[in-house]
């Protein structure tokens, strides 16, 4: 009976935790769509909606996201809607169900793990209660749940969670001589570890905890010949081939630090006080500073600029000296530490994505908490065992507590952008983001023009060198029916001393739609597409986003008939992305201009494009085919000799 009841009693705490989790985190389903979510979902549309096997495919697999392009991420959001602009209601809903999997699958992890560690089952299964209780409730995991292209971060954890799960039961049945276990270990290499890299490619660091577990809880004298040469032909040896591909692509992480702000060695030497940052946003719940915004972060110039790089720098060394060090005595301690690092290995190190996301702790913050709850156990252990389970009580219920409320309050502002916006911008006064944010919103609304162009010159005082922030004072202006509080020549001039960030597309698109052939493009047009041609030739605009706004400015010359300006635009473009797309509009456009024989030779570029390309699933022939038989029909319209 006792043993009955030491079950339910950790089964019914989850089930409590997880209907508290999901109750905490509804008031923010009905927040907006925010940033990336745009750029990823309003893929949705490209065909009109994902209606039949071929839209489905083109959206799964059609996403330009990391390396792999994210198919199973991108196959969940079917779940939520199948057209853009849908509601983001039901995205996040789902965001939260994967949330809760995901809790109930550390509660699972941190079991098994404990167990490794002969911790008797009752504490066990109390610890990693705490674990996945804490971890559900921690207002640093609001960000990546409520915002909905996170969903790529919660399935990368989910499924390299159940991988460790497997690989841990596969591992223990090996040891003890059993049959299947490498079944277990087979299906977790096999099917969830390229699941997790093809929800997320960092998903591939479920390699490294796999090494990480078998060297911290497992004995080599307790295995076979067979599994070792598994081992180290599909866990160690894909690493090894991960490292030296990583290692073989730093020439071309380097030429990528030319446009940020920040160099190889200013982002290693920053990323030392932003993982202690973590650390302690972690162990220390608190939602103030908390969300997307962090390009506020002050860059680690040298070792002593500022002075914190090199404690943070001391501090971790010392943390993964400690680890080694305890790694045969409080094995705990020792795994927590570096599984918290191994999972920063990725996107908090050299390879040049930008300094801050809390999303990047979802699933490495699992480390720490492992290492708290452990801590508190040993409270449990001291000589006073009454007033030891008292502390550790109080303790978690503190924990818990906090971390509720926090989490409640947080739900809250996510439900609403003009306060999540505000909240972003007050404790963010020297973020260019949340400043250019929170400007563009209070301009879309008449009662708070003079509100954000007020906060927008500020702003751009504090700012000079960046150009969003007066055209997006322009086009407040537009939108409101306002003089212009900066003209449009002296933001030409101001082009000159401006650079490229992740935030001009949107702003330069929304100003041409404005300023070119929109509200505004009277007696604007020229100035607006001199503007945009300056953008173009920004130090940083290359590649995929040059092309974008190449592409978006050209349509706009198509728009006004000017066809030849167009496609000749598209040649450019077509020079930093060579897809389909390209030379097919500069078919229609030559088309629509009466030159056939150019169309008939942007066609033909066209379907070679499409014939190369690895993803046939994608292809777009039969919409390319049925361009050309138009063009070959006019031509023999306007030339009956010509054969078809």
């Amino acid at each position: 009976m006792s043993s009955a009841k030491n079950q339910i009693f950790p089964a019914l705490c989850l089930v409590f935790v997880l209907c508290l989790t999901a109750w905490i985190y509804w008031p923010g389903l009905d927040g907006p769509f925010l940033v990336d979510d745009f750029h990823n979902l309003k893929q949705l549309n490209d065909q009109g909606g994902v209606t039949n096997l071929e839209s489905a495919v083109a959206f799964v697999f059609g996403n330009s996201s990391g390396m792999l392009g994210r198919p199973v991420s991108m196959a969940s959001f079917l779940l939520s809607d199948q057209y853009w602009p849908g509601h983001a209601f039901s995205f996040k809903y789902h965001n939260l169900l994967f949330h809760l999997l995901c809790g109930v699958l550390l509660f699972y992890l941190a079991l098994r793990v404990l167990l490794l560690l002969k911790i008797p089952l009752t504490s066990a299964a109390l610890m990693s209660i705490f674990v996945a209780s804490f971890w559900l409730l921690h207002p640093y995991n609001v960000s990546t749940t409520l915002y909905v292209v996170q969903r790529m971060t919660q399935l990368a954890a989910i499924f390299s969670i159940a991988a460790m799960i497997f690989f841990i039961i596969g591992r223990q049945r090996i040891a003890s001589s059993s049959e299947n276990g490498l079944r277990f270990i087979v299906f977790a290499v096999f099917v969830l570890v390229p699941l997790s890299v093809l929800s997320k490619e960092n998903g591939i660091l479920t390699l490294l905890f796999f090494v990480l577990i078998e060297k911290m809880f497992f004995s080599p004298i307790n295995t076979n010949k067979f599994y070792r040469q598994f081992y180290w032909s599909c866990v160690v040896f894909p690493l090894t081939v991960l490292a030296g591909y990583l290692i073989s692509r730093i020439p071309g992480f380097m030429r990528n630090y030319e446009f940020r702000s920040f160099s190889l060695t200013e982002r290693l030497l920053t990323e030392t006080r932003i993982l202690l940052d973590y650390v302690y946003y972690i162990l220390v719940p608190q939602n103030f500073g908390t969300g997307l915004v962090h390009d506020d972060f002050v860059v680690s110039n040298n070792l002593f600029q500022p002075i914190s790089t090199l404690w943070a720098t001391l501090a971790i060394i010392v943390l993964l000296l400690l680890a080694y060090a305890l790694r045969n005595k409080i094995v705990v301690v020792s795994f927590g530490v570096i599984f918290f690092f191994s999972g920063h290995l990725l996107e908090s190190s050299f390879i040049p994505l930008e300094l801050y996301f809390e999303h990047r702790n979802y699933l490495p913050m699992f480390g720490l908490l492992l290492i708290l709850s452990y801590g508190i156990y040993l409270l449990t252990l001291i000589e006073s065992r009454r007033l030891g389970q008292f502390m550790a009580v109080f303790v978690v219920c503190f924990y818990l507590f906090i971390a509720s409320m926090l989490t409640h309050q947080s739900a809250k502002y996510w439900n609403n952008k003009f306060d999540l916006l505000t909240i972003w911008a007050t404790e963010h006064p020297e973020s260019l983001r949340a400043q250019r944010v929170y400007g563009q919103m209070l301009g879309d609304h008449k009662e708070w023009y003079y509100e954000g162009l007020r906060l927008l010159e500020r702003s751009s005082a504090k700012f000079p060198d960046d150009i969003t922030l007066p055209m997006l004072m322009v086009i407040n202006a537009c939108k409101n029916g306002k003089a212009l509080p900066v003209e449009l020549n002296e933001l030409i001039r101001m082009s000159d001393r401006a650079y490229y960030h992740g935030g001009l597309i949107l702003v330069a698109k929304i100003f041409s739609d404005l300023y070119i052939s929109g509200a505004c493009s009277e007696g604007n047009s020229e100035l607006g597409h001199k503007l945009i041609h300056k953008l173009e030739e920004l130090p940083g605009m290359i590649g995929l986003k040059k092309s974008e706004l190449l592409y978006h400015h050209s349509e706009k010359y198509a728009q006004q008939g000017q066809y030849e300006v167009a496609v000749l635009m598209l040649d450019e473009a077509f020079k930093h992305q060579q897809i389909w797309l390209i030379p097919y509009t500069q078919a229609v456009y030559s088309t629509s201009a009466g030159m056939l024989d150019d169309a008939l030779r942007y066609i033909d570029t066209a379907l070679k494009v499409d014939n190369q390309r690895k993803r046939h699933e994608l292809s777009q022939k039969t919409k390319m085919v049925e361009l050309k038989k138009s063009i070959q029909i006019l031509m023999e319209k306007h030339n009956p000799d010509i054969s078809s």
